[in-house]
């Protein structure tokens, strides 16, 4: 049925692999090798616990007594179909949900684009999934979001059975050697599904999978890992688990000891995840499947991988034996196994015989193929370089330009909306723009051959907690909705260098220089905004590595700094007489701050409205253009030329925000990164109009 993988299926990728690896680098054959591992473990090991799952009630009944949290385990056939021809078991027959929502998880990275959030999530099962093979519970939660009755972030506080732990396979391969990046993303996932402790328990066990790809790893760093990504009450669950796996010389006494002593009777109120504001937590005790199942066996699962040390037989079977979600928990265990060692680690004949049963319905191999170019494409993937060849620019220190300001840096550009009451019927957007005869040429390095929005691999972008190649939508908004002055001045600074761009920008809305942004030199109390705008940079520059992996291992020169700001000290009579000497102090300070005494500085004028300024706005203006002349090697960029009329713009009453205009702030961009080029080299540049 699908058994040419999902580029054949249908599948539309929406960028090609934008990067610099070869498939015949050392480091893309060596993250392959680990992906299949790991890939092909999952499979496997559901292929293995699917028709043991519903075995073992009696076990669970003779440690904990009746109660209503394994109410599926005592009717087996009742918890969900079986499917023939899926397991390695000597009887074929297999739950085999989990393989089949990876794939869904699979398709849903294929097909979006970053980032990656609970609601996106929601909306694209909804819209493509294959529900019919998907376990009911799980489904359930999906339906109530679509119905409006629960938002995905929280749904997962309201549902009691809401979906299994071992689909996040996709999310350590996209984010090999990045645990941190990892646990993140699958904690923020989950959420659908998963109360506080459960997000907590499952974005330690990403976690930890994405620790396994790391060259050096070993069962002691991935647990460690796990229980290091932990809150309190996960991290007692999981040293229990450990400690009890490490003392077991049988299978039988591990199984016993983990009933006997690690099942949670009384689960604390206590939650490591995190709470959406005003939501109580919701109680685990009682029964609820969230407490008594999922709290135990995630931490079981790192039992079983710890007891199996490093054999696959050993490792897989003990955990499919062992009861609870079989299937689900074996499935997490060979993950482990399957990324630290490589698909070589599964023995031939399990490896063929879960791919040929599969092919009915996918092809293993080459979905996870496809999920290789992602993790690339992203650049969230954290590849050794060291045995590859390097090219002379990739030796070149990063050029790092800090973008910083209030709403108008954030960008309010609108690409594609259109509503003929909130948006003008799409007039001035980015994409009715580029359809102007008289103005394509000037966008046309935007989109490819395809029509689709292209992501520069040699510019990169840090904004908030959002990471990855320039293209749209790195705004405050989210998404791909709007643009702001950084798209085109990263193409511009990204053309001009041989050497990578890394854009870090820094923007809230409705904030002034006089108090949000006060620099020390001003005197008085310093901004709030000014000390979280040097918290972005350093912490931007402080995980360079880990958000781009192909940085890894490159020194980076902090090459200028672009302001765009003013709306909120124009409106304030008090600010504007100020406005000069502030600026001034702004420079100097943040050029003690990086040490760069003579960093190219460009300063956008406050251009809304056009040519003709009156008032407060040509107040500042003046004061605008007298704090930037007195400032050393800097630019201050003419941009009121860039006004374009209200009724020619998407929000027509946005006159602060140039009216939503994505010309005005692909200009702005355009002129702010010529003014820099021609900052630094004397020359005169003319900007697109």
């Amino acid at each position: 049925m699908k058994t040419a993988g999902l580029a054949a299926a249908g599948v539309v990728f929406p960028f090609s692999c934008n990067t610099g690896w070869t498939k015949e680098s050392s480091a893309f054959k060596f993250y392959r090798d680990r992906a299949m591992g790991c890939w092909l473990g999952a499979a496997i090991a559901d292929a293995m616990g699917g028709p043991v799952e519903c075995q073992h009630y009696k076990r669970i009944q003779k440690y904990y007594g009746d109660f209503r949290g394994f109410l599926p385990y005592r009717k087996p056939p009742g918890l969900i179909g079986l499917n023939p021809g899926y397991a390695l078991h000597e009887t074929p027959g297999s739950v085999t949900d989990d393989t089949f929502i990876r794939l869904d998880l699979a398709r849903f990275y294929l097909n979006t684009n970053p980032p990656y959030t609970p609601g996106k999530l929601a909306d694209y099962l909804l819209k493509h999934a294959h529900f019919e093979n998907w376990w009911g519970q799980a489904v359930k939660v999906l339906r109530r979001i679509e119905k409006g009755q629960v938002r995905a972030e929280h749904a997962g506080l309201t549902h009691i059975q809401g979906g299994g732990g071992g689909w996040w396979q996709p999310v350590a391969i996209l984010n090999a050697s990045n645990p941190k990046a990892a646990s993140k993303e699958a904690g923020s996932l989950c959420r659908i599904w998963k109360a506080p402790l459960e997000q907590d328990i499952l974005s330690s066990v990403v976690a930890g999978q994405a620790e396994a790809f790391k060259k050096n790893s070993t069962i002691d760093s991935i647990v460690e890992t796990v229980i290091n990504d932990s809150g309190p009450l996960a991290t007692k669950l999981f040293e229990r688990a450990v400690s009890i796996a490490r003392k077991a010389k049988t299978p039988e006494e591990l199984y016993e000891q983990l009933y006997a002593k690690a099942l949670v009777k009384k689960c604390s109120k206590e939650v490591d995840g995190p709470m959406p504001e005003h939501v109580e937590p919701v109680d685990y005790a009682e029964g609820f499947y969230t407490s008594i199942s999922f709290a135990e066996q995630q931490p079981w699962a790192l039992a079983y991988f710890v007891f199996g040390k490093g054999d696959p037989e050993r490792t897989v079977l003990t955990a499919v034996k062992g009861g609870r979600d079989a299937d689900s928990i074996a499935t997490n265990t060979a993950s482990w196994l399957g990324a630290m060692s490589g698909e070589s680690v599964w023995p031939k004949k399990w490896r063929d015989t879960v791919c040929n049963a599969n092919l009915v319905e996918m092809d293993l191999r080459q979905i996870c193929e496809d999920l290789l170019d992602v993790g690339i494409r992203n650049a969230s993937v954290r590849l050794s370089s060291t045995d590859d060849k390097v090219s002379g620019k990739s030796r070149k220190p990063v050029k790092v330009f800090l973008l910083a300001g209030q709403s108008n840096m954030e960008g309010q550009g609108v690409v594609s909306m259109d509503h003929p009451r909130y948006y003008n019927s799409g007039r001035g957007n980015l994409v009715n723009t580029m359809k102007d005869p008289n103005k394509s040429h000037l966008y046309k390095h935007l989109k490819n051959e395809k029509g689709e929005w292209v992501v520069r691999d040699d510019v990169k972008i840090a904004f908030r907690e959002r990471f990855g190649g320039l293209t749209i939508g790195y705004t405050g908004y989210g998404g791909s909705s709007h643009i702001g002055p950084e798209l085109q001045f990263g193409h511009v600074v990204g053309d001009y260098y041989d050497e990578p761009v890394l854009l870090i920008k820094t923007a809230w809305g409705g904030k002034s220089l006089f108090k949000d942004f006060r620099p020390p030199s001003s005197g008085g109390i310093v901004g709030q905004f000014y000390k979280l705008m040097l918290e972005d940079i350093h912490k931007a520059l402080d995980n360079m590595e880990e958000n781009f992996s192909d940085l890894a291992g490159r020194e980076y020169e902090i090459a200028g700094f672009v302001w765009m700001q003013g709306w909120n000290d124009m409106c304030d009579p008090k600010a504007i007489p100020e406005y000069d000497k502030n600026l001034i102090n702004l420079v100097k300070d943040l050029r003690k701050e990086f040490k760069s005494p003579n960093l190219p500085v460009v300063i956008g004028e406050l251009g809304n409205g056009g040519p003709e300024a009156k008032g407060n706005m040509a107040a500042f203006r003046k004061a605008q253009k007298k704090g930037a002349e007195q400032i050393d090697n800097a630019a201050f960029v003419i941009t009121h030329d860039f006004w374009r009329e209200p009724e020619q713009s998407p929000n027509v009453s946005h006159g602060h925000h140039w009216c939503g205009n994505a010309e005005s702030y692909f200009l702005i961009g355009d002129a702010l990164g010529k003014g820099f080029i021609k900052l630094i080299e004397g020359k005169n540049l003319k900007s697109r109009d």
